[in-house]
């Protein structure tokens, strides 16, 4: 994994040295043929680590890394897993998927549609001018303007119309989009006050609800 790491921060440099990413204000995609060529394929090995880490079991590592790097138009398969026609990306044989559980070809195929289409997506869009969380203010004016705002605008990204100026009632229309963007800002914007109090109480809650010692359980030693 940690060789895995060094050759994408590797790639990284390369990219904004040859200007196909951008690293201002934050990491850009700009070229969709270097995600497809240079970051896709060590993405796609990374994602191996993580679902053998979920016992992902009936297909080698060869196979897995094939199956993530093909198109989600280029083989059809049913959610047990097995193939229900269309032909699989070069060197793949969709037969393979008749022995993966179908806990496991679910995430086999939400990790293939992350890395095809929604993470080269997430990565080429500007944090506060096409997405972002709402400031405290941003909250104060929305909720002002419509007390029953629903929840996933106060805790999940939304959309923005410019710099700084998020859509007063705009939603992102697939339903991973704004989990992507999400995670994104808060990485590079941080926690709100408020989003900190609410993980602080949520801890708290969850260390009453735990046995043994206070020092030793779970919640008491993440909030630590």
């Amino acid at each position: 994994a940690t060789l895995l790491l060094e050759d994408l921060k590797a790639v990284v440099q390369d990219g904004y040295r040859r200007k196909l990413l951008q690293s201002t204000p934050h990491l850009i995609l700009l070229s969709p043929y270097f995600y497809t060529t240079q970051l896709k394929p060590r993405l796609a090995r990374w994602m191996l680590i993580w679902l053998r880490g979920q016992a992902l079991r009936g297909l080698t590592d060869e196979a897995t890394i094939a199956y993530l790097l093909s198109s989600p138009k280029s083989a059809t398969t049913t959610s047990s897993g097995g193939s229900s026609g269309g032909g699989g990306a070069a060197g793949f044989d969709p037969a393979l998927l008749r022995d993966v559980s179908d806990e496991h070809m679910k995430m086999l195929n939400l990790t293939r549609d992350w890395l095809s289409l929604l993470c080269p997506f997430v990565l080429s869009r500007v944090h506060r001018v096409a997405y972002g969380l709402l400031s405290a203010e941003d909250l104060e004016k929305a909720l002002a303007a419509d007390p029953l705002m629903p929840q996933s605008r106060r805790l999940l990204a939304v959309p923005f119309v410019g710099k700084d100026v998020p859509s007063r009632h705009s939603e992102f229309s697939h339903p991973d989009v704004p989990i992507g963007f999400s995670i994104l800002a808060y990485c590079y914007n941080g926690m709100r006050a408020a989003d900190f109090a609410q993980a602080m109480e949520c801890l708290h809650e969850l260390m009453e609800l735990e046995q043994g010692p206070y020092t030793k359980r779970k919640a008491c030693r993440l909030w630590a």
